[in-house]
Order: C-alpha cells, then sequence, then structure tokens
C-alpha cells in the first residue's frame, strides 16, 4: 500500500497540542483503473477553515467555486507550517492554527495499487487580512461540507 501521511509522531503531537479531532473514515473503489506509479511525496492534504464575524473564508477554483483554502502538505515540513503556507499563498492571509477540526483517511483501491491518503481539516484565527490582489477571495455565510473538500 502507498501512503501519504505524516508520521506516528507528528500526529501524536497535533493531538496534544490541538485535543482529539473527529476523525472520518472512507473507501473509494477504482478496479477498473490503474494506478499512475505517482510518487507520494507530501504528507496529506491540508484544508484551512477561516472564519470571520460569522462567515467563512473561500478561494475560487478554476471552475468557478468558491471552497475553502487547501493543498498539499510537502513531505519536508510540518503540517502546521504547511497549512499556514498553502492558506498565506491562496489568500495572504497569515493565521494561528487554533484547532485541528478533522482528519480523514480514505483508501483508495485501484485495479493494481491500494493507496491511502490523508485530509486535515484546520480552523484558525486571523492575525493579518490579504491585500487587494487576491481578487478570488471571499468571506462567505456557508460553506457547504462539500464545497469544503472539493477537489478541482
Amino acid at each position: 500500500m502507498k501512503t501519504e501521511r505524516p508520521s506516528d509522531e507528528e500526529m501524536k503531537e497535533l493531538i496534544e497540542v490541538y485535543g482529539p479531532p473527529s476523525f472520518k473514515e472512507r473507501q473509494v473503489h477504482l478496479e477498473g483503473l490503474e494506478y499512475n506509479d505517482e510518487k507520494l511525496d507530501s504528507k496529506g492534504e491540508a484544508v484551512i477553515e477561516v472564519k470571520k464575524d460569522g462567515k467563512v473564508l473561500a478561494v475560487k477554483t478554476e471552475d468557478e467555486k468558491y471552497v475553502l483554502p487547501q493543498g498539499k502538505v510537502s513531505g519536508d515540513e510540518g503540517l502546521i507550517e504547511g497549512a499556514k503556507r498553502i492558506l498565506f499563498e491562496k489568500t495572504g492571509l497569515e493565521v494561528e492554527i487554533i484547532r485541528l477540526e478533522e482528519i480523514s483517511r480514505t483508501q483508495i483501491k485501484f485495479s493494481d495499487e491500494l493507496v491511502e491518503r490523508w485530509c486535515f481539516l484546520f480552523e484558525t484565527e486571523i492575525i493579518e487580512v490579504p491585500d487587494e490582489r487576491f481578487k478570488d477571495v471571499k468571506f462567505l455565510s456557508e460553506v457547504s461540507r462539500e464545497e469544503k473538500y472539493h477537489r478541482g
């Protein structure tokens, strides 16, 4: 099985610092497709939820949908560091992570390989507001669960 996740030590530290998150698991069966042998060199995907005045920050995708900022955390950076980097690159926001809300693990079964991917949903507190150059960023009154995890 190929896996994309942080070390047990890093997972334990996250839970000690931010408390126990909810945990979700799912399986996806793609037996008709072969795995493309892509190298899994990340620790998983970080999804960052930024709330302000009862609204949630969202970024526009290529297909014109608004979703929570998200991206891959590289294998050589910590999850918190990676989540902050992803958010800053997509929105210009600087934040403090205040909670690890959810961890989800997805097992994808291809015809020739089993791949495990992990996703981490972080809740944050804004330190600095983005500047004018980030036009595809806005605060929405609500973002559905499907929109949170949209994979464009």
